[in-house]
C-alpha cells in the first residue's frame, strides 16, 4: 500500500493555525481600542462652603472723611443775625453797585472808593458834627476813631469782647470780618478781640462827610468772647446821623445771639442845597 505524502497537510495545518492566531490577536487589539477606558475615581477632600453673616448696609457718607470747616467763626456769627425784611421804606442809594451783587464781590469796589480818604473823617476843632463827647468821646479819641455823616460807636466796661454790627440799606453787614462796605462804611476801631485787653474798650463804624448812603440802618451788638469779665455785660451804643445824636443801652451775655439795639433811617434832605433837616428817626 503506497504511503501518503503528509507534508502538504502539515503545512496547511500550520498555516491555518498561524492565521487563526493572527486573527485572534487582531480581534483583541480592535476590541481593546473600541472599549471605553475605565476611569478610576479620585478621592478629593471637599471643604464645606463657609457661611457669611449678612452685613448691614453702610451709607456712602461713612467712608468720606469729614473735612475741617473752612468757614471762620465770624461767618457763623453773621448767619446768626436775624434776617432783615425788604419792606423798609425810603431805600435810596447813591452808589451804582448792583443790589444783587454779593457783599464779597464788592470789596474791590469798596477799597477803590475808600482810597485816599485817610484821616479826612477825623473830628477836629470846629467840626460841625464833632463826634461824641464825654467818656465815650475820650475813648474814641484815644483810639483814633473817625466820624462823619454817620458814626456808630459801642462802649462797655470790662475785658470781654463785644462787637458792633451795622447793616447798611443794601443789607451789607459791617463787622470785624467785613470791615469795609461798598457804600464806604468802615469799622476802624475793634477792641478786646485779641492782644492787650482794656477795661475801657470801644468800637467804631463811620461814614466820612458826604459819603454815607440814604436808607435804613440796623445796629446789632454781639458778645463774641468772655475774657473774664462779669456777665451780663452792660453796654452803650452812640449813634450820630447828620449831626443828630442818640444813645442806646442794654446788656448781653456770652453765647447769646446778636441783639438788635437800634434801627434808624437817613432820609434824603428835604432842603436842596441847604443843611439837612432832622432826618434821624429812631
Amino acid at each position: 500500500m503506497p504511503q501518503r505524502d503528509t507534508t502538504g497537510l502539515v503545512s496547511l495545518a500550520v498555516s491555518t493555525v498561524l492565521h487563526v492566531v493572527v486573527l485572534l490577536i487582531m480581534a483583541m487589539i480592535v476590541n481593546s481600542a473600541l472599549t471605553e477606558p475605565r476611569l478610576r475615581p479620585i478621592d478629593v477632600d471637599t471643604v464645606p462652603e463657609p457661611e457669611f453673616e449678612e452685613l448691614a448696609e453702610i451709607p456712602v457718607e461713612a467712608f468720606i472723611e469729614p473735612q475741617e470747616p473752612d468757614v471762620e467763626e465770624a461767618l457763623i456769627v453773621e448767619s446768626a443775625l436775624p434776617a432783615l425784611e425788604d419792606d423798609d421804606p425810603g431805600l435810596v442809594q447813591t452808589e451804582s453797585v448792583s443790589p444783587d451783587a454779593e457783599p464779597a464781590a464788592w470789596d474791590t469796589v469798596a477799597e477803590g472808593l475808600m482810597a485816599g480818604f485817610g484821616s479826612s473823617g477825623t473830628a477836629g476843632p470846629g467840626d460841625r458834627f464833632g463826634g461824641f463827647g464825654g467818656d465815650v468821646g475820650r475813648r474814641l479819641k484815644q483810639a483814633g476813631a473817625k466820624t462823619g455823616d454817620i458814626q456808630v460807636s459801642l462802649a462797655w466796661n470790662n475785658v470781654n469782647d463785644l462787637d458792633v454790627h451795622v447793616v447798611t440799606p443794601r443789607k451789607e453787614r459791617i463787622f470785624f470780618a467785613h470791615r469795609l462796605s461798598a457804600c464806604r462804611g468802615q469799622l476802624d476801631v475793634d477792641m478786646n478781640a485779641g492782644g492787650p485787653l482794656t477795661q475801657e474798650p470801644v468800637e467804631n463804624v463811620f461814614w466820612a462827610h458826604k459819603q454815607a448812603p440814604y436808607g435804613r440802618f440796623h445796629v446789632f451788638v454781639h458778645h463774641f468772647a468772655n475774657h473774664g469779665g462779669r456777665d451780663p455785660t452792660a453796654f452803650e451804643v452812640h449813634v450820630l446821623v447828620d449831626g443828630q445824636r442818640q444813645k442806646f443801652s442794654g446788656t448781653v451775655s456770652f453765647r447769646q445771639p446778636p441783639v438788635e439795639v437800634a434801627s434808624f433811617e437817613r432820609e434824603v434832605p428835604s432842603t436842596i442845597g441847604g443843611d439837612p433837616v432832622d432826618d434821624f428817626r429812631e
